[in-house]
Formats: C-alpha cells, structure tokens, sequence
C-alpha cells in the first residue's frame, strides 16, 4: 500500500464494504488521508470504551456504526487517527451513543471532553449514556452536554456523574423545549427535583421513565399530573418501576384540599399488555387527558 499512488488506492478502497473501509482508515494516516474522503454519512453514531484491543468498526445497519474505543494505552497512532475520524463521521450523525464496558479504569475527562467536542456541531435527536462511570469527568466538560440543544430522546442507564443534580439539568435545559422521550434508568443521584422541573419544562414530553430511581417518589408523578396543561401532547407516559411510588398515596394526595382541582381527576388500576400484563394507574382529567403510570 506505501508505494501506490493515492489515486489508484482510492480506487481500490471504493470496492471496499463501509464496514472496511472505515477499520481501513484507522489503519495509517496514509489511509486515513486517501479513505476519509470517501466515507458514507452516518445517522447513528454508538462509540463503545473497551479494554480490547484494537479499535475497531462495526456496522449496525446502513448508517448506523459502532466504534470499539481500545483504552489500552499503547495504539497512540491509532488514537490519533481515531481523533481525525470522529468529526468526519459525527458531523451528520442525529444519534450519539457513549457505552462504558470498563472494568477496572474509568472514563476519562480528556476522552468526554474531545467527544463531546467532536460531536458538538453535529444534529443530535438521540442522547443515549449506558454504564458510563463519569466521576473523573469535570464539571465544566459535562457542561458541554448544553451544545446539543435540539435533542428529543435522552437516556441515560445506570450513570454516575461527577456533578450535582442541579448541574446536571442546567445542562440538559437547552434541550427542555425539543424533548419528547426521557429515560432516566438505575440513577441513586436523580430525585422529585429532576421531575418537578422537567415537568413543567418540556411542552412536548410523551413518555418519562424513572426505572430504578430510588429517590424518585410519588411526589414525581404528582408533579407530572399537576402540569398536565402545560404539555402540548394529551397523553404522557411514565414508568415508576423499582422506584417509592405508591398508588395508594398517589390517590391520596389527589384527594387532599391541597390538590387543585382534584374532582377532574379520576385514578383507576389498569393493566396494559405488552407480551405480558404490565401493571399501571391510569389518571384521567375530564378534558381528555391523561397519565399513564407504569408500576
């Protein structure tokens, strides 16, 4: 490969599959120079932090790929490579994916930094953290997270944060007014505060899972219910599994004098099939709209 003009190895990485072209690129910076030009745009970007050697690519579907970070430390041409292609690669990209499969290192700040860095300009819809240990994250690189100011889903699965709570939704609240879908999975930092202020932030909500969240508590579900004609959509759905949520306290609540409007309001049991019979409480206003809860 050293000694073949660019030209004719252009023409030889075109018959590539994108699957090898892209591990082609991480290759040399010679390659990286001649394939880049070449690379398909991407819709979905997942980017895996790993302890395997090496990095490499794999594609999930036409436009979907997933990047294996190696972290070992010792591929440093590799890494430079890799910094080159992430903002080729994630400049079209509308969903970002960041799994942690570290054992025994974390996260590091510089490793988020340049990520997010990276990914800063791109049009994000999708936010999705899964597993990612983020106590060596500074806060002023988590604060990054408010470049991505159109997003519509987040998730975020079992996380830790080097940040307070309040932190954290001070940099999710450029994307307030565009979030339909947020999905808050075994998090011990999230509390009611979390839900009381998406609650009357995001017009456009439509479904809001707190599976997991030990501090999460009715109070949540009461904020959602209290907010219901802030929100654009007529129907929310909310998933309070693993969680303090009481059914009985919820009807309680709602029945208190301190409850506005407690007789447009209607809790009833219901069970919802999804494969299985999924247990719920359904909270019905009788101005056509309603709260779905997943217990």
């Amino acid at each position: 490969m050293e000694g073949l003009p660019p030209e004719i190895a252009e023409i030889i990485f075109r018959k590539l599959e994108p699957v090898d072209l892209l591990n082609t690129v991480m290759v040399s910076k010679r390659c990286f120079g001649v394939a880049a030009r070449i690379l398909p745009d991407l819709d979905s970007l997942k980017i895996a932090f790993k302890a395997d050697c090496p990095t490499r690519a794999e594609i999930q579907s036409e436009k979907s790929v997933c990047l294996d970070v190696c972290q070992c430390g010792k591929h440093i041409d590799e890494q430079n490579v890799l910094e080159k292609l992430l903002p080729i690669i994630a400049n079209a990209a509308n969903s970002l994916e960041v799994e942690d499969e570290l054992v025994k290192t974390r996260v590091t700040d510089e490793q988020i930094s340049r990520l997010f860095a990276f990914c800063s300009d791109a049009p994000l819809k999708r936010l999705a953290l899964s597993r990612c240990d983020l106590i060596n994250v500074r806060p002023w690189t988590l604060a990054l997270l408010a470049k991505f100011d159109q997003l519509e889903k987040l998730e975020i699965e079992d996380c830790t944060f080097s940040i307070s709570e309040s932190m954290l939704i001070r940099s999710l609240s450029t994307s307030f007014q565009t979030l339909t879908n947020i999905d808050m999975r075994d998090n011990k930092q999230i509390t009611d505060k979390f839900a009381r202020t998406i609650s009357r932030s995001c017009p456009n909500l439509e479904i809001f899972r707190f599976s997991g969240c030990p501090l999460i508590s009715t109070f949540s579900v009461l904020s959602l219910i209290e907010s219901t004609f802030f929100r654009i959509k007529h129907e929310l759905t909310v998933h309070m599994d693993r969680t303090t949520f009481s059914a009985d306290q919820l009807h309680k609540y709602m029945n208190s004098p301190l409850f506005a409007a407690s007789s447009e309001w209607r809790l009833c049991p219901a069970y919802v099939q999804l494969g299985y019979e999924k247990p719920a409480v359904l909270a019905e206003h009788r101005q056509q709209r309603c709260v779905l809860i997943y217990v």
